[in-house]
This record gives C-alpha cells, structure tokens and sequence, in this order.
C-alpha cells in the first residue's frame, strides 16, 4: 500500500510495487478518408482521451512527416520556448517551421482528426499512414517515406554512445 495524507485526511492505496508508465509506444496503421481524416488507432486512443483529452496540435518542422502533440504536451513546449528571446534566430526558425504547419485540431466523436490539406500534400499522404508512438506524442508518416527516412538516417556508434551517457 502508499499511504498519503493530506491534512488530516489519511489515505491508503494498493500498489504492487511497479509503477506503470502509460505512454505512446509502436506502430500502428490508419487509413486517410476521403475527407482527409484518419481515425487515431484504438491503441493510441484510448491513452489518449484517458490521459489528455480531445484537444491537440498538429504540426511538422521539415514537411516529411507530421507531429501531432495532446495539447497539453504542446503547451508545455510553447512554455519552454517563451524563455528563450525572441530574437534568437534558432528559436524564430524553429516557430516558423511549426507556425507555418501549425494548427489546433480536436478529436471527434469517432476518434478522427482532420489532417490539414496543406500537412497531406507536403508529407505526401495519402491512404494508409503509420502512426508511430513517440511516449507523449505521435508522428504519422507515409509508411515508404519512414523507411527512406532510416536508411538515410541511420542509428550509428555515436548515437548509441550519447543515449548510453544519457542512461538510455
């Protein structure tokens, strides 16, 4: 059990001793509607109403791929880039890059977000996609643009080296 007070009030809950961390994780296929929606994966969706609600920001930095973030996690980063000034030249390059592909989206009712016309022509989507779990956030790619995307940026001695000074 954890017990927790709070003031006078004693609470007392089971725990079996592991933390379970809920997060965003593999690969899983959608399809693009003729409208331009995609229905967000069972698996991803039902984290995604538990943990963050309906609300999220869709975006891309380079077009190839995009970005869909819940709004909260967006909001975090916006938090973070507030601090850095706004006339520091990788900050503005990186807001535009967002901005420019930037739009605040909502889940329907079905789970569907409708992916702007402007993010399906620069990434290249179009009938099955992959949404790929990034733990808080999501990335959805045209699946033979993902792989192009490893071959030419593989994983190298280098990486592997920083992740493991990293505690990864």
């Amino acid at each position: 059990f954890i017990n927790l007070s709070i003031g006078k009030t004693n609470l007392h809950f089971p725990f079996s001793g592991k933390w379970v961390i809920k997060v965003f994780r593999g690969n899983l296929s959608a399809t693009i509607d003729e409208r331009g929606r995609i229905r967000i994966p069972s698996g991803f969706l039902d984290l995604l109403r538990e943990k963050y609600g309906d609300e999220l920001f869709i975006t891309s930095i380079t077009g190839e791929y995009l970005k869909l973030y819940p709004m909260g996690v967006w909001e975090e980063i916006e938090q973070k880039l507030l601090k850095i000034p706004s006339m520091n030249t990788s900050r503005a390059k990186l807001l535009g890059r967002l901005t420019y592909f930037g739009s605040s989206i909502r889940l329907d009712k079905a789970g569907r977000i409708l992916i702007p016309q402007r993010l399906r022509t620069a990434a290249s989507l179009s009938d099955e996609v992959a949404v790929l779990g990034y733990l808080d956030s999501l990335e959805i790619w045209a699946p033979e643009k993902f792989l192009e995307h490893m071959k030419e940026e593989p994983l190298t001695a280098e990486d592997f080296a920083l992740l493991s000074d990293l505690g990864v």
